[in-house]
């Protein structure tokens, strides 16, 4: 039996469409003094990412894939709007510095 999951398919009929999305997403300590670098970092995994069947794709945890279900394209982009301002807030109250766009490579849509 061969492995089939890498194929991807059409939504069938009455499914919700995923939008898969690839962020590139870098952290950066205010100074040498703030502390919360990796802690900020666990964080937009846990509360941004991982509800949304987030995939690390390097060491480094500056590039992941994840796949956003959404009932139209202005809903996706209040979905995303909403992550960016999340990600951007656990990186303050953490002291770090946030770089990061979402892009969906079947679209060609980006987000920053």
């Amino acid at each position: 039996m061969t492995e089939q999951a890498d194929i991807p398919r059409l939504p069938a009929a009455g499914t919700t469409p995923v939008a898969i999305l690839r962020v590139t997403m870098v952290l950066t300590r205010f100074s040498k003094q703030s502390r919360g670098l990796a802690l900020g970092h666990r964080l937009i995994e846990q509360t941004c990412f991982e509800r949304f069947a987030m995939q690390r794709l390097n060491a480094k945890g500056t590039l992941y894939e994840l796949a956003i279900p959404y009932l139209s394209r202005d809903l996706l982009d209040e979905v995303i709007a909403t992550l960016l301002d999340d990600m951007y807030r656990i990186a303050e109250d953490n002291q770090c510095l946030l770089e990061t766009s979402f892009h969906e490579p079947a679209t060609d849509s980006h987000w920053d």
